[in-house]
């Protein structure tokens, strides 16, 4: 995923470019367990492998519905 990104970032802003890192944000529909498990399942692999490539993950919450 590094690598990808930091051609992209070459490509976009020249050779001199340097990739400080790469990010991804989300959050876990755990609302959707009891209907669909393997949603979440799923979510948490790809996390996952994001994480063993070297992405800097942050997770958050959905809000509540009032």
């Amino acid at each position: 995923m590094h690598a990808l990104c930091s051609t992209l970032v070459r490509s976009a802003f020249g050779p001199g470019a340097i990739l400080a890192g790469v990010y991804y944000f989300s959050a876990y529909a755990s609302h959707l367990e009891s209907r669909n498990p393997a949603v979440t399942k799923r979510h948490r692999t790809y996390v996952e492998a994001l994480k063993a490539t070297g992405v800097q993950v942050s997770m958050g919450n959905f809000k509540r519905k009032e």
